[in-house]
Order: structure tokens, then C-alpha cells, then sequence
């Protein structure tokens, strides 16, 4: 039995989707450092190879040349501080991609946990009355060779059994791909999970978990928590960051140095300060600053459509799981309960003779049904507050 804190706490460790993500941010965090970093100074060395008056090679005499330079480069503008920007920014949206990925692979996990749950319920069930109606036709099979049933009894109660042990197999099927859903969720690296993941959980505990918060007050969460959200508002500043950048880039930088010249000069031995810029004559970086600025005016337009669909998208689901919320608590929980005492009672009342085979075929349709519908309305209600945990981006209802 495993509970659902215990396979979150394996999702967040062996998830290998998250492991990823968690590298992405430690690349990105790592071009933060790169952003910050001052060019590299140049040195620059020039010796004479012959010299025809010495008749040497590489003369470093008195009578040869050697020359120096050392230049370094100072970015003007704000060039550095843009790219410090940028990077901070790509940064900030590798966090939100990895928060984005744990809010899916969190929400597909509590998800299949819950079917998983009602899936091993039902099983149970099936288990428990495949086991009765085997017991009670054996017993037929020996009254109907007693003379005491008719064979259409016997033929009725077999009909019951077949189809128990058909829908066992639908349920079975739906199981195995739960499971194989869950375990590729929570196995890792050299982790393989070779056992069924059987649920725990405390349906009691579930039931005092309401909504309680109004629909706004749950997009002002959203809006601070979605990370998919978060992203197009990170995706804005970038673009803001890099139109900077790009104007900043229209600002030739300036090249300062030191030069020396052993004999090259009109004197010997002449050192000299060297500046250098280039001349934004032509060009002076419009193109760029152009298209960065059409940029930044999409990652506008596609921020205010994420926050139109996030108030789109959490309504609609309010609205559902509200519903179901409200349909669910108005169920009477104490059914299955009461089904199931009721039914040992049927299965005596009809070995003793004292219902007929069609009161008792007809009772064990409806308990049969009744359970299995006892348990959808269970797991809708907790899907729809998954989904809205989802739509929110954070856990807001159930533990």
C-alpha cells in the first residue's frame, strides 16, 4: 500500500522529466555567470622576421623591431547590463518551464492515483462477488442434480457469473494501464518498479475538503502561481531586456590600449595610448532594433491571450468541480455500506430458498450497478478538484 504523499515524494526524486528540468535551470543560471563577465583584453606581438641591414632573422637586437599592443574593450551603453538581464530572465523562465512540468506530471499522477484507487476498489468487489456466485452456483448445480431447482435457475446464476467475470476483465485492463501510467511517473534511473502500486487512501479525510473560495479568488492565485502563465509575463521582460540590448548595440564600443614600438616608430622606443570606436556611420543596428521591437510587442499580444485563456480555462473548471462538489456531498456515502450487508443477507435468503432467482439476479444487477456508479461519482469529484488545483497551480483542495 502506498500513499499519495509517499509516490509525490518519488515523482520528485526519479521523475526523469524533472531531473531535466533542474538541469536546465543550472545551464541557464550558469549563462547568468557568462553574461557578467568582462571581454577579454587583446595583446598583440609583431617582431621583424628579417632584417636586410643585419642580414638576421628575427633580429631582437638594438637594430631589430619588436612591437606591443594590449587593447581592451569597454562596452558602452548598458551592453553588459542587458545581457545580465537577458540571461536573468531565461533564467526565471527554465524555473517556470520545470514548475510547469511538475504541475503536469503532479496532476497526471494524483490523477491515475485516484482511478488507480477506484479501479482496485472494484476489483475487490468483482473478487468478492465472483467468489459468492461461484459458492451459490455450486450449491444450485447440486440442488438442480437434487431435483430441487430448475436448470434455468442454474443457467441464470451462470449468466450472473460470466458477466462479473467479463466486466472483472474491462476493469483489469483499465488497471494495468493505470499502473503502467503511474509507474512511468515515478521510476528512475536504475529504478524500475516491478510491483502493482495499490493505493492508500483516506476516503473520510477527502470528504472535508470543499470549495470554499470564490472563483476570483482563485484567479488571483492562478495569476500568481500558474508557471505557465509566468512565462509569458517573463517572456515580456525578455523581450524588453533584448530591445535594450539591441539599442544599446547601436552604441559603438571603445577600445582603449597601450602600444610600443622598439624602432618601428620616429623614435625609438615610442609607446603610445591607442583608442579606437567604430563610426556608426551606415550602420547603426535599425534592423534589429526593429524586429526586436515587434518582438516584444508579440509577447505582449501573447500574454494577454495566456491570461484570457487561464480566466477561460479556471471558470469552466470552477464551475465543473463546484458542481460535482455540490453533487457528490448530496450522495448518500453510507450506500455501498449498507449494499454490501444487504447483499450477504440476499445471497442466504435466496441459498435458503426464501427469494426467487429473479429477485435475487435483479438485486445483485442494482448492487452491482449501484456500486460502480457509487464510485464514479467518487472519482469525478475528485478529478474535478484535480483539475482545478491544476487550473490554479498549486494544491488549493485535497491533501
Amino acid at each position: 500500500m502506498m500513499t499519495l504523499q509517499q509516490l509525490s515524494t518519488q515523482l520528485a526524486t526519479n521523475n526523469l522529466e524533472l531531473i531535466a528540468g533542474k538541469l536546465n535551470i543550472q545551464s541557464s543560471a550558469a549563462l547568468e555567470i557568462q553574461a557578467d563577465m568582462w571581454p577579454n583584453p587583446n595583446l598583440q606581438i609583431g617582431q621583424n622576421i628579417y632584417n636586410h641591414e643585419t642580414k638576421k632573422y628575427f633580429d631582437v637586437g638594438p637594430n631589430g623591431n619588436t612591437d606591443f599592443s594590449l587593447t581592451q574593450t569597454i562596452r558602452l551603453g548598458d551592453k553588459r547590463k542587458s545581457e545580465k538581464a537577458i540571461a536573468s530572465y531565461e533564467t526565471k523562465i527554465a524555473e517556470q518551464t520545470l514548475r510547469e512540468r511538475l504541475r503536469n506530471v503532479n496532476h497526471d499522477l494524483r490523477e491515475s492515483f485516484y482511478r488507480a484507487y477506484f479501479q482496485h476498489q472494484t476489483l475487490l468487489f468483482f473478487d468478492r462477488s465472483i467468489q459468492t456466485i461461484q459458492n451459490t452456483v455450486a450449491k444450485t448445480q447440486k440442488s438442480y442434480e437434487g431435483r430441487s431447482v430448475l436448470l434455468s435457475e442454474v443457467f441464470r446464476l451462470k449468466a450472473i457469473l460470466v458477466a462479473l467475470q467479463n466486466q472483472r476483465m474491462d476493469v483489469l485492463s483499465s488497471w494495468s494501464d493505470t499502473q503502467l501510467a503511474l509507474k512511468k511517473l515515478v521510476w528512475g534511473e536504475n529504478k524500475r518498479i516491478d510491483y502493482d502500486i495499490i493505493p492508500e487512501l483516506d476516503l473520510d479525510q477527502l470528504d472535508k475538503s470543499v470549495i470554499n473560495k470564490s472563483y476570483d479568488e482563485y484567479l488571483s492565485v492562478a495569476r500568481q502561481k500558474r508557471p505557465d502563465f509566468l512565462t509569458a509575463s517573463f517572456a515580456v521582460e525578455e523581450e524588453k531586456a533584448k530591445l535594450e540590448f539591441e539599442k544599446a548595440q547601436a552604441i559603438p564600443d571603445l577600445a582603449v590600449g597601450v602600444a610600443y614600438s622598439k624602432s618601428g616608430g620616429y623614435i625609438k622606443d615610442y609607446y603610445a595610448l591607442t583608442l579606437g570606436m567604430d563610426l556608426p556611420i551606415f550602420n547603426r543596428n535599425q534592423g534589429k532594433i526593429s524586429a526586436e521591437t515587434f518582438a516584444a510587442k508579440s509577447k505582449e499580444t501573447e500574454k494577454t491571450r495566456a491570461e484570457g485563456e487561464l480566466e477561460y480555462e479556471l471558470k469552466s473548471i470552477y464551475n465543473k468541480a463546484v458542481t460535482l462538489d455540490k453533487a457528490y456531498h448530496e450522495v448518500d456515502r453510507g450506500f455501498s455500506k449498507e449494499y454490501s450487508a444487504l447483499a450477504a443477507q440476499m445471497v442466504t435468503n435466496y441459498q435458503n430458498r426464501n427469494i426467487s432467482i429473479i429477485a435475487f439476479a435483479d438485486f445483485f444487477e442494482a448492487y452491482r450497478e449501484g456500486l460502480i456508479q457509487s464510485n464514479e461519482i467518487q472519482l469525478k469529484r475528485l478529478l474535478a478538484c484535480e483539475e482545478l488545483n491544476r487550473a490554479v497551480g498549486e494544491i488549493v483542495l485535497l491533501p
